[in-house]
């Protein structure tokens, strides 16, 4: 047969920056990209989203198990339930020598943990089991995770470097006890020498727990969403986590929260315990580099030690300010990132007297988002830069980045524009903005200003509950794609070939 217009390197390299699909076929064409060609197909995360594709994957990897396990090193297993003889194909390609899988990510863990293989099946090992037996594992994320989940994360092998652990919610009738199935720091105590990141939701606490013999020395980073309403418990994660520089806590909370007559009064409790147990136990944080949450979440937390980067999430309205204010007192960040919610703010001088306060004179980094509110369709864009200007001559900055939000004053969607022109005529005003101009007003306005950046954007992200229940029908519905995964659901079977004469 005749050799090939190009290069087999060449050809190859064609294979890797090709889409699955092209990558594929091209492999059917000939046994050297039969051969070379596998590992470009089992790179990044493999995924497997129905039973068939369990069998299609192993089939694949059997072909050539010497040459194709190897590369098979991220796996995402997204399959929920699985019948009987796919659940034997995972038995048989997590029990095989060859296997070396450094990720794992398994989503509706619990459903797939209860699984069974057939009857007949000759693996003596259950899915927990064969999980909880995996060596090489560095990376592990698994979502909605209930209890035998609890039971996978409790008796894991690998020394897991970084975990990813989605909880499932307590529901509103579960005693204190319930909450330490879903508390990381019990749960997680068999890999509390090697693991460095945690993250996850969920969280939770027991709320008579103040600290836990379990130290983990290497972890660094700690990013927990929707967390119980027991949490933050800051002196139990002191204790646990000494190290951590990078820490984010995050409730499903935003400014509605405060209308309830109880929360701030709940709140402030919760804070005050932190506090108290920090004081009498005199243990806080030592090497925190950054905090990052609502104001809500920074103040419960009442921590007692210099923050230098503390980023508040979420629009800050006037009435949250005080709790800014308390988060600033209890850090004294050097580097601060806030969004405030309407220009008025800036105009009554509201953010000046926060930024003149003591706690806040430190700061000398700040990344500023001014999310303009519906009501303000008229308001004078100049006018409002030239009160902004005026409120940060409070502090003597070093770096700024100004981010201009007005997503909440354009119209439900981008059809209207080329029929009734500008929504509102402060849209027509920051449309139309030099931003390289306005860069140049800051540094004239700021003699202390060495680096300045100001951006504008129409993000409704985070600021739709602003809008109301208008604002809510406004919103597109997104179905959620990930990318960097190989799909397997049309199944690799087909790429096993039989060698002709030619080697073709």
């Amino acid at each position: 047969m005749d050799s090939p217009a190009l290069p087999f390197d060449i050809l190859l390299l064609i294979v890797e920056m090709s889409p699955r699909q092209t990558a594929a076929e091209m492999t059917l064409t000939c046994r050297t990209l039969r051969d070379g060609g596998a590992r470009f197909l089992l790179q990044g995360v493999v995924s497997v989203t129905r039973g068939p594709s369990v069998k299609s994957l192993l089939l694949f990897l059997y072909s050539d198990p010497q040459d194709r396990f190897k590369y098979l090193r991220s796996l995402e297993v997204a399959t929920g339930s699985l019948p009987p003889k796919a659940v034997d194909a995972l038995l048989g390609l997590l029990s095989h020598p060859l296997l070396s899988l450094d990720s794992l990510i398994l989503r509706e863990a619990d459903k797939l943990l209860n699984s069974k293989p057939t009857p007949s099946s000759h693996h003596a090992l259950s899915l927990l089991s064969a999980f909880s037996a995996l060596t090489t594992l560095r990376h592990l994320t698994v979502e909605q995770c209930d209890d035998k989940t609890c039971i996978l994360l409790s008796t894991i092998r690998a020394p897991l470097l970084t975990i990813s652990v989605d909880f499932t919610p307590l529901t509103d009738w579960h005693v204190p006890e319930d909450a330490e199935h879903r508390n990381p720091v019990v749960l997680l105590a068999n890999i509390s020498e090697t693991l460095e990141e945690l993250s996850g939701s969920n969280f939770a606490i027991h709320p008579d727990r103040l600290m836990y013999d379990v130290v983990y020395p290497s972890v660094r980073t700690i990013h927990a969403t929707s967390v119980d309403e027991s949490m933050p418990a800051t002196l139990a994660y002191v204790a646990a986590f000494p190290n951590v520089a990078h820490l984010s806590f995050t409730s499903p909370l935003n400014d509605a929260a405060a209308r309830s007559e109880s929360f701030p009064a709940r709140l402030s409790v919760l804070r005050a315990a932190n506090k108290e147990a920090q004081r009498a136990f005199g243990r806080t944080w030592k090497c925190l580099e950054e905090v990052t949450g609502n104001v809500f979440d920074v103040f419960a937390l009442g921590l007692a030690c210099h923050v230098p980067r503390l980023r508040i999430i979420g629009d800050v309205s006037a009435k949250l300010l005080p709790y800014v204010r308390d988060a600033l007192e209890d850090t004294l960040p050097t580097s601060l990132a806030v969004t405030i919610a309407g220009a008025t703010m800036f105009a009554d001088g509201t953010v000046a007297n926060l930024l003149r306060a003591v706690c806040a004179q430190q700061v000398h980094e700040l990344e500023l988002e001014l999310s303009f509110s519906p009501s303000e369709g008229d308001i004078e864009i100049q006018a409002v830069l030239n009160d902004v200007l005026r409120t940060l001559g409070v502090l003597s900055l070093r770096r700024l980045v100004f981010t201009v939000d007005y997503g909440l004053l354009t119209g439900p969607n981008a059809s209207h524009r080329s029929l009734y022109g500008w929504f509102c005529p402060a849209e027509k005003q920051l449309d139309g903005l030099d931003m390289d101009a306005v860069a140049e007003l800051f540094r004239a306005a700021l003699p202390s200003l060495v680096d300045v950046h100001v951006h504008r954007s129409k993000d409704r992200t985070g600021h739709e509950h602003r809008l109301g229940p208008v604002g809510d029908e406004d919103l597109a519905a997104f179905s959620d794609n990930e990318g960097g995964s190989v799909g397997l659901d049309d199944g690799l079977g087909h790429l096993l070939m039989e060698e002709d004469d030619d080697g073709w």
